[in-house]
């Protein structure tokens, strides 16, 4: 079984470190790019009141987690985007991944979601992570102690800058408020985003029947880090549906999910006993490029 090891994954916010400081300040995003609303500057601190929901259709809140740890072969583009993310567009709309306390094997197969934030949840979100300057925000002040290599790292980007904490974040479970926000979205529809490679996989690992009629090395990746987009709702859904399946049938054995689906065509012989194809996949979020990533412009 292989792993793969990701140092500084981008993840959508690929910004470089900042010196040593375990809360960091990194430099993104340009002058001139939407979110100011057309008011005088709020109060002491001098700052531009600004808004999420700018009308434009760029993402201009995101929260993520970055992992620097290892991640199995052939699963890479489970944590493209971070883990536990929330990205908003200046349309209201958003999209969030279920939040994952428990930390437990299924965390980075859980679920996307999206739904249109309200104008209460707006001015919610807007206090809680420092909107007018996430650099001198709340997330500046909570994240606390040494770096540790093996932690993950928080990053908050809001439209200009972009704010990262190293160490322990010390706020609330879910924060920023994604345990309410995904409560109250829907399930993704349209297109995946598939991995497929051949790998080793263990005696006891159930098998799924793979499911379309395009024929499975159609999507063989190359390396461990490719992955396909899906397009067309028939296929997608029926991949949903192997993956649905396959979690559900884990969990009632917990300590037995090896990290991804073992999936054959139909007559399927192994050329090595021990070796089959696995397979990851993930919804895909509009927002991000051909490769299914996203970083701030």
């Amino acid at each position: 079984m292989k792993t793969r090891t990701i140092a500084g994954l981008l993840s959508g916010l690929a910004l470089a470190a900042c010196g040593n400081d375990p809360a960091a300040s990194d430099n993104g995003g340009a002058a001139g790019t939407p979110g100011t609303a057309p008011t005088s500057t709020g109060g002491a601190s001098g700052h531009e009141a600004r808004r999420i929901c700018d009308s434009s259709s760029d993402i201009r809140l995101a929260f993520s987690y970055v992992s620097r740890g290892s991640v199995r072969a052939y699963t890479s583009s489970l944590s493209d985007l971070g883990s536990d993310f929330l990205y908003i567009s200046g349309t209201c709309q958003y999209w969030i991944q279920q939040p994952s306390l428990p930390h437990d094997e299924y965390w980075g197969w859980r679920s996307y979601r999206e739904g249109e934030l309200t104008s209460a949840q707006e001015e919610m979100l807007h206090e809680a992570v420092g909107y007018d300057d996430v650099s001198e925000g709340p997330l500046a002040k909570v994240c606390s102690g040494l770096q540790n290599a093996d932690q993950s790292t928080a990053r908050l980007w809001d439209g200009r800058h972009s704010r990262r904490c190293d160490a322990q974040l010390n706020v609330p479970e879910n924060w920023p408020y994604r345990d309410v926000l995904f409560a109250r979205a829907k399930p993704m529809q349209g297109a995946i985003r598939v991995q497929i490679g051949i790998d080793a996989v263990p005696r006891d690992a159930p098998v799924y029947a793979w499911p379309l009629k395009d024929p499975i090395e159609n999507y063989l990746a190359d390396n461990d880090g490719q992955s396909a987009r899906i397009d067309p709702v028939a296929d997608a859904e029926a991949l949903r549906e192997v993956r649905d399946r396959a979690i559900a049938d884990a969990m009632t054995s917990p300590g037995f999910f090896y990290g991804v689906i073992n999936v054959e065509p139909s007559g399927y012989v192994r050329a090595v006993p021990d070796e089959s194809f696995v397979m990851s996949l993930r919804d895909e979020l509009p927002f991000t490029d051909d490769d299914g990533l996203w970083s701030p412009p």
